[in-house]
């Protein structure tokens, strides 16, 4: 039998390899084991990623990342999905997964979801979304609310390390006031509360290089 330290050999070409990870290679711990209820694993299977989480050797089973998580999943995930799972606060600041499940399900083709999936064989057996694909590049349509003051006449004087670090800081800055209006704007527009955190922001482009939307983790 697989210790909890072993990496284990799972061919994730055939259908139902997540649920048999879980019951047969990685069984969950006493008193564990919600997210083997109904269709649990075989909803979240197609959006699992194909690269162990960071920090993890290949093989690994126990946290699992996923991607691309879409308004008819998300929905299968609210009803199969115990109260207390949706309501976890497991996801370094982010908001309770549930609030999340149905800001997807609400806007499909909007909003995407991503995240870690811990698995039953651990005491912290959780669903954890934090991370939101919006497509909705609006969202980005507003001046920007820090406005960069003219570099003071003593910049010119600093050493080249320090020179390089306040402009850094002052992009920083920038960077920080376009992702808080971004993100006060998706709360508003799209009912995602609760996050006891700003997230990270990145800007996303198609091919042709035209803003398309915006992705936020925590």
């Amino acid at each position: 039998m697989a210790t909890l330290h072993d990496a284990v050999e799972i061919d994730r070409t055939k259908p139902g390899w997540l649920r048999r990870a879980w019951e047969v290679e990685r069984p969950p711990w006493p008193g564990g084991g919600f997210l083997l209820a109904g269709r649990i694993p075989e909803i979240l299977e197609p959006f699992i990623k194909d690269e162990p989480a960071p920090g993890l050797e290949e093989g690994n089973l126990r946290i699992l990342d996923f991607e691309g998580l879409d308004s008819e999943a998300a929905a299968l995930l609210l009803e199969a999905l115990p109260e207390r799972a949706l309501e976890l606060d497991l996801s370094g600041y982010a908001p309770p997964a549930g609030i999340t499940l149905r800001a997807i399900v609400d806007h499909p083709g909007v909003i995407l979801g991503g995240g870690s999936v811990v698995s039953p064989e651990l005491h912290g057996e959780a669903l954890q979304l934090r991370e939101l694909t919006i497509n909705d590049p609006a969202l980005l349509d507003l001046p920007p609310d820090v406005v960069p003051a003219e570099l003071p006449e003593w910049i010119g004087e600093l050493p080249e390390a320090a020179y390089q670090e306040y402009l850094d800081a002052r992009e920083w800055c920038l960077q920080h006031g376009v992702t808080r209006q971004a993100w006060i704007l998706a709360v508003q527009r799209y009912g995602i509360a609760e996050a006891r955190r700003f997230p990270q922001m990145r800007i996303l482009t198609d091919s042709a290089g035209v803003t398309s939307g915006v992705w936020f983790a925590w």
